[in-house]
């Protein structure tokens, strides 16, 4: 039998939130909508989102592109958090930052999103 990248499954079932399958495939639960109406966290959650889209669409162009977007998991993470600490995204947003300043796209989304969070926070 030859290499099966996909999912086979036989008499079950799989149940999961993202699933990625096959080389340098990349899942990423998209915990980045922070649902509030109205606030600070909602204007974050925005740029959070293009930030993370940013690094899904540019994706090939990274290296270490899994733990740049799981990066973006952690800011989501601290948003959620009731005080959310603005030194701890700063130190995320710092890394992505570092190892994205080759793309200029994604570069500008953390910009972004550091400018929110030091205004709105």
């Amino acid at each position: 039998m030859g290499v099966n990248k996909g999912i086979q499954v036989s008499g079950g079932q799989i149940t999961a939130g993202v699933i990625a399958v096959g080389d340098r495939a990349i899942a990423i639960a998209d915990r980045t909508r922070i649902e509030l109406a109205g606030g600070p966290l909602e204007e974050i959650g925005e740029k959070l989102a293009e930030l993370t889209r940013e690094l899904q669409r540019n994706a090939a162009a990274l290296d270490d592109a899994d733990d740049l977007l799981e990066s973006t998991t952690r800011i989501a993470d601290e948003l959620g958090k009731e005080k959310p600490s603005k030194t701890t995204i700063r130190g995320i947003l710092g890394a992505i930052a570092d190892g994205a300043k080759s793309v200029t796209s994604v570069v500008l989304a953390t910009g972004a999103l550091e400018h929110a969070v030091m205004a709105l926070l």
